[in-house]
């Protein structure tokens, strides 16, 4: 009987302190004033000239030829609309090669 009491106390004890870390996180947490940031204003500029060098050589990839995979069940549009997008990927870095 002594066992189950010292095994229940020791419960007891345990739980209490992790309610109390609980709370004490939660509170200290909460208790955060209200962070005002700043406005961020992007510089973006549309008028990126033709002959600017989008890809440099091992820029991110070792190879310059990169693949991908279409999953089976896209839609044959989809499919088709990638596949154009990648042509004309592929044609634009083939004249950046070009000029360079």
């Amino acid at each position: 009987m002594k066992l189950l009491d010292f095994l229940f106390l020791l419960l007891i004890v345990i739980l209490f302190i992790f309610l109390t870390s609980g709370i004490y996180l939660l509170f200290k947490n909460l208790q955060k004033e209200a962070i005002e940031f700043e406005t961020y204003n992007l510089k973006f500029s549309e008028n990126v000239s033709e002959k600017s060098i989008q890809f440099y050589p091992n820029m991110r990839y070792q190879e310059a030829s990169i693949g991908y995979y279409l999953e089976p069940n896209c839609s044959p549009k989809k499919k088709n609309d990638a596949k154009q997008a990648f042509e004309i990927l592929n044609q634009k870095t083939r004249q950046q090669k070009k000029l360079q």
